[in-house]
This record gives structure tokens, sequence and C-alpha cells, in this order.
């Protein structure tokens, strides 16, 4: 009888999402590359100190990745929180868009509007290969007419900056107070539970769209 899977299909995300394979962090973080793939396929866990490398190799949360090494954290959908939104990796944005599949839904009121270099011309494509692409701008933010892209404007002065690309999400809690419209924490949400954190902030958007305005 074939044993079960016990592949560690976070570790996996993490994985795609920073372009790794297994040797690279076998190289990076010191380990053997069959420990390395014992902890994907079969569902080892690291010492906690390796654990911590890997995590920041991949700019994770180690807890996420195993979460039996320490307490669970709030919500099993928060994979990381980075300190601001230029601390997002270049390459997770552009992977993020490059992968999605079905929709991407982005929510914002700052400028400018689309984060990471060459985001318009990824969602271009995206909308050529199917993908529903929805952008709801709140206060003065602008953007120029993207073909095939659906845009509201929401009656309100801000909005909560929410970057959806399927069942992955970025928020940026920004700051509101005045000499403080671009600082604030980037929450990076994977879809794992059902009603938690990501469930909350794509209900979010969906009443923010509801409400806001075609242009």
């Amino acid at each position: 009888m074939p044993r079960p899977s016990v592949r560690n299909h976070r570790l996996q995300t993490a994985l795609a999402d920073a372009g790794l394979r297994c040797g690279d962090v076998a190289t990076l973080s010191g380990a053997n590359m069959k420990t390395v793939q014992r902890w994907l396929y079969e569902g080892r866990v690291p010492h906690r100190k390796t654990a911590v490398r890997v995590g920041q190799l991949l700019g994770v949360d180690p807890v996420w990745l195993w979460p039996t090494m320490g307490v669970p954290m709030s919500s099993a959908d928060l994979v990381c929180v980075y300190t601001d939104i230029a601390d997002v990796p270049a390459r997770l944005w552009q992977h993020m868009a490059d992968t999605a599949r079905a929709s991407i839904d982005i929510a914002t009121a700052t400028v400018p509007v689309l984060p990471g270099e060459g985001m318009a011309e990824s969602l271009a494509h995206r909308v050529t290969a199917g993908v529903t692409v929805r952008l709801c701008l709140g206060g003065r933010a602008t953007t120029p007419a993207l073909d095939g892209i659906l845009l509201r404007h929401a009656d309100r002065r801000t909005v909560p900056a929410m970057f959806r690309f399927d069942t992955v999400m970025l928020v940026w809690l920004v700051g509101t107070t005045p000499g403080a419209a671009r600082l604030g924490p980037v929450l990076r949400l994977v879809h794992i539970e059902e009603r938690g954190l990501f469930d909350l902030y794509e209900r979010a958007f969906e009443a923010i769209w509801s409400a806001a305005k075609p242009t």
C-alpha cells in the first residue's frame, strides 16, 4: 500500500515564491541535499536554528513553514510581515502576477498605484491569458487606461491597500497620519483556513468594489 503524502506544501509554496530549488536551499543554508528533500517530501522538521536560516532565506516565518516548531500564529494564512512596502521582494511581485490563473484584485489609494517595475505589462499579459483583473482606486489615485482591466473608483478618501493574486495576497497597512502616508507593515497572506485573515480581506475588497463607481 502506498504511503500517504506528507509533502510540506507550505515549504513548496515558499520555494516557488522565492524562485529556489532544494539544491539552492541546501547550498545557502548549509544543509544536506537529501535532508532538504526530506523536509519537502517527507514532512521532516529541521532543527530550530536551521529552520530560522531557511525562513530568512525564503523570506517567511519558520513557524509558518513548520507549525509544530512553536506557538501557532493568530492565523494560518499569515506567512510573514514585511516592515515596509519597499521590503517586499521585486521577484515576489513578479511571481505572483505571472502565475495568477483566475483573478487579480487590487485596491489602493496610494501612488504609484501599481507596485514593482513592469507590473502594468504583467497585468496586460494576464488579461490576454483570460485572467480577470479588477483595479479599485481611492482618494486621488489615478492610472492610465489599461485595456481589459476592470476599473472602479471608491468614493472615499482612503481604501486598504490590497493586492490579491488568486490565493495569495499582500495587504499594506498604510499609515494615515500626517507625514506617514507611505509607512506601514505589509502582511503576506496565503489562503489556508476558512474565515481566516485571507477571507477577511477578500470580503473587504468585495465590499469596497461593490460600493465603488465604474470609470
